[in-house]
């Protein structure tokens, strides 16, 4: 029977060393899933970890000061961490591929686009034949709209603007047809216009291909537009897992909330964007407790004392003593004054594209 997940990732940890004597978690007992066909978003701001688990699963940390210390990264029935380095390199750009997070510093720029590109399959079939190899090129860049792709192929990297070298990048990640792509940021640099094209792309690929994603990002109006579920990361660690649109119209989680209440709104005119309070804290700045605890508006003495476990609330994950507690769900009970009105989602800005929020399903 084929296992209904593409990827497994389990209690996956990764350590940094800080100096001669101090080690610390950059990523803690991190645990999700990927379906066959599937997108999974991975939110959270800059610091939270994401890029470092994504680097993780591809081994592509350095060592040192990076050290993966405990978990499983389980693909397709195989452990990608217990492999040789000879069996995971054959495991990259065929079974798993990644779209890094900056186009403009990601090629090298003494070799021509299809140089590079051609690398990436002669790196699994030494033997092939250039000719083979060329047309291959060529018809991978073609499938990502690039126009004219022998003429790019002689092209170097600075001559390609941002757009393109974003979408021969993704180019170079299906040339191995690979079982699933992580996508780190892959809009970060580009404009709104060109950001909606490539989100366009990677729904089409996922569609046509029936490929798997992880989509790392920090911006919800991308999530809404492609993933299907959404992993809420904080300080090295998961707090929230739902559906995205259990996600946006009930987040349980104040984190998930106060990243939600910071998303513009249509027809809702507001003096200054909410914002949360402070910012991620450093390795060797992790309070006790719950990580967000410091920022957060509804924080108690245990919230500070006693770190919450990810447990499930009716189908769905959350790290917090008082899951729901922003959304007004315990306001109430609890006699605390209401938080922001998070599920009032309805569209949200995707780059320069409008994305409604499909409705959620009850959650009790």
């Amino acid at each position: 029977m084929e296992n209904e997940n593409r990827l497994e990732v389990r209690d996956l940890s990764v350590s940094f060393r800080l100096n001669d004597r101090l080690e610390a978690l950059a990523v803690d007992k991190v645990s999700f899933h990927v379906g066959h066909g599937e997108t999974l978003a991975l939110v959270g701001e800059s610091g939270c970890g994401k890029s470092v688990t994504c680097l993780a699963l591809m081994r592509l940390l350095p060592v040192p000061p990076a050290r993966i210390v405990g978990g499983e990264v389980i693909l397709s029935g195989r452990d990608l961490l217990g492999l040789p380095d000879a069996d995971m390199r054959a495991v990259r750009g065929t079974a798993m591929s990644m779209i890094f997070q900056e186009p403009m510093t990601s090629f090298d720029p003494v070799y021509t686009i299809g140089d590079q590109l051609a690398e990436a399959i002669l790196a699994h079939e030494r033997r092939a034949d250039p000719e083979a190899v060329t047309e291959r090129v060529a018809d991978a860049m073609a499938s990502v709209g690039l126009p004219d792709p022998k003429n790019l192929m002689r092209r170097y990297p600075h001559e390609l603007s941002g757009g393109m070298k974003q979408r021969a990048m993704i180019a170079m990640a299906l040339l191995g047809n690979p079982e699933i792509i992580l996508c780190d940021e892959p809009t970060t640099a580009l404009d709104v216009t060109i950001q909606a094209q490539i989100m366009d792309l990677l729904a089409a690929i996922r569609e046509d291909r029936g490929m798997s994603m992880l989509f790392i990002t920090h911006n919800l109006g991308l999530v809404a537009e492609l993933a299907q579920r959404a992993a809420v990361m904080y300080a090295g660690r998961i707090i929230e897992t739902a559906t995205v649109a259990d996600l946006f119209h009930e987040p349980l989680h104040p984190y998930s909330a106060g990243l939600l209440a910071s998303v513009p709104r249509l027809g809702v005119t507001v003096d200054k964007l909410q914002t949360i309070p402070g910012s991620v804290p450093g390795l060797a700045d992790r309070p006790p407790g719950c990580k967000f605890a410091p920022r957060c508006d509804y924080a108690e003495a245990i919230c500070r004392e006693v770190d919450p476990a990810l447990e499930d609330r009716g189908g769905r994950l959350c790290a917090c003593h008082f899951p729901g507690v922003a959304n007004g769900r315990q306001n109430r009970e609890r006699g605390i004054g209401t938080g922001p009105a998070t599920n009032s989602v309805g569209t949200v800005f995707c780059g320069s594209v409008l994305t409604t929020i499909p409705p959620a399903r009850q959650w009790s």
